[in-house]
């Protein structure tokens, strides 16, 4: 049947995710971890976890008007993957804070827009809306796998670095294999996996471009005049005016502020998690492996995401999001215990899979179709762009001062605080829904 997804191309969908959030999950997590093994202080790390997500922001809406008037999503992802590739490699090979910036920053622009697009892609391939969330969970299993390895490679390496195998007493062959191992061994191998791991996704997304154009080989014949009319429907798509069109819509506006203060969340987590959990005395397997938890609960969330935005609507979902991040910032902030790691993570996973399936499926009906590439690009630079900048800026101010755990226990009351004024907000209004939803429905 048309309407009928074929299997094929869910399954490289699967793919593509778990390939794709493998590869990073295996080195993004411990990027600040990282970052404070070279030296860095908790400020410097601050700033270079903001700069990312900041020119995220700033460079997604450009990206966006290039997708959408291109239409290569493909061209445009293998290009941005492989120049974001070399500037990863560069970093784990200079020493130079200000030159690790400038790397950050240039990479930065080109990382900008590869989730929206991957995501644009599935909804574009997929029927039934309210699949997505169960295809965006093997996101969440990727980034699980990777991180889980990352982190037990990562303890393996401090061991091996520790005992004598590989020192000059090793001779011939198997010393010098043991001496390339041990150089590798540790961070410089987690970038070397990382890159390793683009192989797989390169060639699934190859073979998700295949099925792409198997799907469109036989299409209806063009003619000069319906060629014109859709590159004028192209083109009198404007940022500019979607950009105005969400600015006058008040409900937009909470949604999208609501994005950046799960983006701030985020920031906060991705760049100072890790250092609570060593205050906490948890290793670097146990970081690994509470990831794992993370991605576990994520799916899982995902996979109900379709029925409870159905269930509750985007603005409910969003509160309950709020109280989750609330609740795990407490957690952080007031038990001293490493197995906290697994039930935070789990949490962490929750949150995220509660309210990601949700936010996407509604900012892309906040757009004409042709536009769908960059309003999802705004969303994602709310959360992933000034969200996660502001987050990583304003953790690191507050860590090196007061320390990781401070971060935690002002984060807490601020998103519970959130939690009543939304709250609040939605039994004045009496609304379940954004009106794009209620729009739809009528």
């Amino acid at each position: 049947k048309k309407n009928d997804d074929d299997w094929m191309t869910l399954l490289l969908i699967r793919m593509l995710y778990v390939a794709y959030y493998a590869a990073n999950g295996f080195l993004h997590p411990f990027i600040p971890e990282y970052y404070a093994w070279k030296g860095f202080g908790g400020k410097n790390v601050g700033i270079l976890g903001s700069l990312s997500p900041f020119i995220t922001f700033l460079v997604g809406p450009m990206w966006g008007v290039i997708s959408d008037s291109w239409q290569a999503p493909y061209f445009i992802l293998y290009t941005t993957m492989t120049v974001t590739l070399a500037g990863q490699i560069l970093v784990a090979a200079i020493d130079n804070p200000y030159v690790i910036m400038g790397l950050v920053s240039l990479k930065s622009i080109f990382v900008a827009p590869t989730r929206s697009i991957i995501d644009s892609l599935v909804l574009h391939h997929i029927h039934d809306r309210k699949s997505f969330g169960r295809m965006r969970l093997w996101g969440l299993i990727g980034s699980g796998i990777g991180t889980s390895l990352g982190g037990y490679f990562l303890e393996d390496a401090t061991i091996l670095k520790m005992s004598s195998w590989g020192d000059e007493h090793t001779m011939g062959l198997p010393g010098t294999f043991a001496g390339l191992v041990q150089r590798l061994a540790g961070y410089p191998f987690l970038f070397f996996a990382h890159a390793m791991l683009h192989i797989p996704l390169f060639l699934v997304m190859r073979w998700l471009q295949k099925s792409h154009l198997s799907e469109t080989s036989e299409p209806e014949p063009k003619t000069e005049a319906t060629a014109s009319d859709n590159n004028d429907a192209s083109n009198s798509v404007r940022t500019r005016e979607i950009l105005w069109s969400v600015a006058k819509n008040r409900d937009a506006i909470i949604f999208f502020l609501l994005v950046y203060a799960m983006g701030v969340a985020g920031g906060v987590a991705d760049n100072f998690t890790y250092a609570r959990f060593r205050e906490m005395g948890a290793s670097s397997a146990v970081m690994g492996s509470s990831r794992l938890f993370s991605s576990t609960a994520g799916a899982i969330m995902f996979w109900f995401s379709g029925d409870l935005s159905a269930l509750l609507g985007t603005n409910y979902v969003m509160l309950l999001s709020l109280l989750l991040v609330s609740l795990r910032f407490w957690l952080y902030a007031s038990v001293e215990y490493s197995w906290t790691a697994y039930l935070g993570e789990a949490l962490r996973g929750l949150t995220f899979g509660c309210y990601w399936s949700s936010a996407t499926v509604s900012a892309s009906e906040l757009a004409p179709k042709e536009a769908r590439s960059t309003m999802l690009l705004i969303l994602n630079g709310a959360y992933n762009g000034i969200g996660r900048s502001t987050g990583a800026i304003a953790g690191g101010y507050i860590e090196s001062i007061s320390g990781s755990k401070a971060i935690f226990q002002c984060g807490y009351l601020v998103y519970l605080a959130m939690v009543c004024v939304h709250a609040t907000y939605l039994y004045v209004r009496h609304e379940r829904q954004i009106p794009s939803d209620k729009e739809k429905q009528q």
